[in-house]
């Protein structure tokens, strides 16, 4: 069963009902939630939020391509737990055609705050002129950093994704599917089958949804996309802190992205 089909129940709400659950400034939590756990929250998840509804669609294609320095700093700097890091990634979002360049900053507290700027579909896969732009004002307005002189795609995900909004306006939570991973080299890795990766986004963490997945005996998990995509995709790269989660939870594969390394 899909996790369209188990969230069935949960009313809808489209983009303009988002309002403040939108939040480009929110603590995450994420969690990996096997699908039958999430069936038996589904009810209560029901009772609680709404699930985004676009053209009668409520699961979206997602194919975000990541950009990094030649060394990997941005990786690094993740799996060194550095109290102020930064991604950047163009994200597709496949079933409409829109893209964005974001720009994602942990800040000393271990908030999330993202920017971002739409940019031509075309440009997904690369480091558009917005995006460089963007890049370069956030990290000096924000870590008096000078942006790198030289960024390069590191790594495409794609994933399938259902949104829930809490009815209180307090936050958020996705739910990601079919998670791959894939290198410019070729190598790929994907999350197993039975499993979703489940995030809250809210402004302190402790968001309704929280609350429902630690009473089911769930626990949150340190895991970033990007990192371990790459710890999964190049052994030559240290896996540590991921190493356990990743070797129980996702496996290599050699199938590549819809889109693919070269067209980065």
């Amino acid at each position: 069963m899909s996790v369209a089909d188990l969230l069935v129940r949960a009313p809808r709400i489209g983009l303009d009902g988002l309002g403040d659950a939108d939040l480009q400034q929110r603590v995450d939590v994420k969690y990996l939630v096997p699908l039958s756990a999430l069936a038996a929250l589904a009810g209560p998840l029901a009772a609680s939020h709404a699930l985004l509804s676009v053209d009668g669609l409520t699961s979206f294609g997602y194919r975000s391509s990541y950009v990094d320095t030649p060394d990997l700093a941005c990786f690094h700097a993740h799996r060194q737990g550095r109290r102020l890091r930064w991604k950047a990634r163009t994200r597709l979002y496949a079933d409409s055609g829109r893209c964005r360049f974001e720009v994602k900053l942990k800040t000393g507290r271990g908030d999330t705050d993202k920017h971002s700027v739409l940019v031509d579909a075309a440009e997904h896969g690369t480091l558009p002129a917005a995006g460089a732009a963007l890049l370069e004002q956030v990290l000096a307005e924000h870590y008096r950093l000078p942006a790198p002189e030289l960024l390069l795609p590191s790594l495409l995900v794609e994933h399938q994704r259902s949104t829930l909004v809490a009815a209180d306006g307090s936050g958020r939570t996705t739910v990601d599917s079919d998670l791959r991973f894939v290198v410019p080299s070729g190598a790929g890795a994907r999350l197993a089958d039975d499993l979703v990766l489940v995030e809250t986004k809210s402004a302190g963490g402790r968001s309704r949804a929280d609350l429902l997945l630690r009473a089911a005996g769930l626990r949150p998990v340190s895991v970033s996309k990007y990192s371990c995509g790459l710890a999964l995709t190049d052994p030559s790269l240290p896996d540590h802190p991921w190493r356990r989660l990743l070797q129980q939870h996702f496996h290599p594969t050699p199938t590549t992205l819809q889109t693919t390394a070269a067209a980065a």
